[in-house]
C-alpha cells in the first residue's frame, strides 16, 4: 500500500511545508526532511535536518521511498543530477518534482538509475504558512511514470483534492493558463489600485472588491463568454475613447488596456452582442 510508503521532502518552502503538514497529519511515515535554512523537524523516525547546500543524503536511512523535490525550478535538475550520483539503492524510491512548468523528464538522471520519476503539481497558491487544508479540492496534475501516477492519486484523493493525469505538453499549457488567471490578476488589480490612489481615492481595492468577487462568481457559474458586461460588450464607443484620453499620459498602461480591450472585443463578437460597425470602430481605437 502507499501509506507505507516513507517519505523524504526536500524544500522547506510554502509548498514543501504544506505537503510536510498533510504527511504528518496522515501519520505517514517521514524519514526526512531536507532545507536550505536549518529549521526544527519532528520526524516520525527522529529528528533530521540537512542544509541542502551543504549536504545530500548518503546513507539508506537518510531517504524516504518517496522523494518530493519542492525546489525552484532551476534547482531540480541540478539536484536530481547530484542526487543520481549518490549510491543509494534508486530501484525502490520514486522521484516526484513539484514545478508546474517542467516535466518529469527533468529528472531524467534519477530514471537512468532505476528510480520512478514523475511531476505532481498543485493547482492552486501557497503562501508560508499555509497546512494541509490548502489542498483540498483543488486540481494536482501528474505526468511521469504510470504505476506512480496510480499510487499518488491516491494520496492526491486523500488530501480531498482531484488528480488529472496529463502529458508533458497539456503541463506546460496549463502552467501558462495559471500564471495569467492567477498572477496577472494581481497584476491586473495592482494597475486598478494604482489608478485610484493616483486619484488620490484612499479606498482603492475596497471599491472594487464586490465587484471583482461577483465577476468571479458569475464566470465560474455562468462561463467567460456570458460574464462580458461593460462598454465593449455593448459598443460604447464614446465610454472607450474617454478611458484612453485618460490613459493618455501612460502609454504603458494605455497599452494594457487597448491589448485587454482586444481579446474582450473577440469575446463580444462571439455573443454576437455586437454589430460589424461597431466591431471596426473599436478596432481602429484599440490598433492608434
Amino acid at each position: 500500500m502507499i501509506e507505507q510508503n516513507s517519505i523524504t521532502i526536500i524544500g522547506r518552502g510554502a509548498l514543501g511545508s504544506a505537503l510536510y503538514d498533510f504527511f504528518n497529519e496522515k501519520s505517514y511515515l517521514i524519514r526526512s526532511v531536507w532545507n536550505k535554512k536549518q529549521v526544527e523537524i519532528r520526524s516520525t523516525v527522529e529528528s533530521s535536518v540537512f542544509v541542502l547546500d551543504k549536504n545530500l543524503p548518503t546513507e539508506e536511512n537518510e531517504m524516504g521511498e518517496l522523494i518530493f523535490l519542492a525546489v525552484p525550478d532551476d534547482q531540480i535538475k541540478l539536484l536530481s543530477d547530484k542526487l543520481s550520483g549518490i549510491p543509494l539503492q534508486w530501484k525502490k524510491r520514486s522521484i516526484i518534482h513539484c514545478s508546474g512548468n517542467l516535466s518529469s523528464d527533468v529528472c531524467s538522471s534519477l530514471k537512468n538509475r532505476g528510480a520512478k520519476v514523475a511531476a505532481m503539481h498543485p493547482i492552486q497558491t501557497f503562501n508560508n504558512g499555509d497546512g494541509f487544508q490548502r489542498f483540498n479540492d483543488i486540481y494536482v496534475t501528474l505526468e511521469g511514470d504510470d504505476s506512480l501516477i496510480s499510487d499518488l492519486s491516491l494520496i492526491i484523493e486523500q488530501m480531498g483534492a482531484h488528480p488529472l493525469k496529463i502529458t508533458a505538453e497539456q503541463k506546460r499549457v496549463i502552467h501558462i493558463a495559471s500564471v495569467i488567471a492567477s498572477n496577472y490578476l494581481v497584476s491586473l488589480l495592482h494597475i486598478s489600485e494604482s489608478l485610484l490612489k493616483d486619484a488620490g481615492i484612499s479606498e482603492s481595492l475596497d471599491i472594487i472588491q464586490p465587484l471583482v468577487y461577483q465577476t468571479v462568481q458569475n464566470i465560474f457559474k455562468k462561463g467567460v463568454k456570458e460574464s462580458l458586461t461593460g462598454p465593449i460588450s455593448r459598443g460604447d464607443i464614446h465610454s472607450l475613447k474617454h478611458h484612453l484620453d485618460l490613459l493618455n499620459e501612460d502609454s504603458h498602461y494605455s497599452e494594457i488596456y487597448k491589448l485587454l480591450g482586444s481579446e474582450a472585443l473577440n469575446i463580444a463578437q462571439k455573443n454576437q452582442s455586437l454589430n460589424k460597425e461597431m466591431i471596426n470602430q473599436i478596432s481602429v481605437l484599440f490598433s492608434r
